[in-house]
């Protein structure tokens, strides 16, 4: 027997296998480790975002203090951004809409009340520059790494490659994985329970558990306490990645 850390120890040391690299289209990545870094197609957000329904100004020193805007237009998302604002004229601005450059301040439609053509600030409320804006390029840069390689892929990780642009990306081939069930009182699921046997419940929990956190191919066998049964296992040879045995580690005679 040797501990846990000296365990550690022989497995950091040791040389892993290199596993295969394949290209995927994005539908069959979920669940697959990442074999290449990623990078964004262009700023996300690509522009400067409109994270609220509501009203864009221009807002400076000059019309800090306004309560009345005249409605010059309504923008909604896909539109072009509004090029030139006056200080008492405000854009009907839809979340999701490009703000450009000239809206610098989004006052939320709750937060006015309006008349005809006219938008009145509501009282208590003090607009200020950036106001529910997503800035360009806050979340990442085009040139920054989106996605590192080794990251195993879940929603969101697919939801960011989606957003990348890519099509099709590198991973790694899913692990193949032998899991060895030891013990003559151990029987599957599906046999006879008899007086002195258990089911392998140790089977499912680490089959789960792998699945749980990334793609992997999972070949399961059953083997008695036996010597010559275990010693004829040939693991050098075998197209396996990774043996995982469950039972068969106490300190006893079997």
């Amino acid at each position: 027997m040797i501990t846990v850390s000296e365990a550690d120890a022989i497995i950091s040391a040791s040389e892993f296998f290199a596993p295969n690299i394949k290209s995927l289209p994005l539908e069959e990545c979920l669940g697959c480790i990442l074999a290449e870094d990623i990078f964004p197609e262009r700023d996300l957000p690509p522009f400067n975002r409109a994270m609220m329904d509501g009203f864009g100004i221009h807002l400076s020193d000059k019309n800090s203090s306004k309560t009345e805007f005249t409605i010059k237009q309504r923008q909604l998302a896909g539109d072009s951004p509004i090029i030139s604002l006056g200080d008492d004229e405000c854009v009907e601005i839809m979340t999701g809409s490009n703000s450009g450059e000239c809206i610098n301040c989004i006052i939320p439609v709750e937060r006015m009340t309006i008349k005809e053509n006219k938008a009145y600030l509501n009282p208590n409320f003090n607009p200020e520059v950036g106001q529910y804006i997503h800035p360009r390029g806050s979340d990442t840069k085009k040139d920054s790494v989106l996605l590192s390689k080794g990251h195993c892929l879940d929603i969101n990780h697919m939801m960011a490659l989606v957003s990348s642009g890519k099509k099709e990306i590198k991973v790694f081939s899913p692990l193949r994985i032998k899991l060895i069930v030891t013990g003559d009182e151990i029987i599957t699921n599906t046999e006879h329970l008899g007086s002195e046997t258990i089911r392998s419940t140790s089977e499912f929990a680490i089959r789960d558990a792998i699945k749980k956190y990334f793609k992997a191919n999972i070949e399961t066998i059953y083997l008695k306490d036996d010597k010559a049964q275990l010693q004829s296992l040939d693991i050098q040879s075998s197209n396996f990645d990774i043996y995982i045995f469950t039972g068969g580690v106490s300190m006893g005679k079997a």
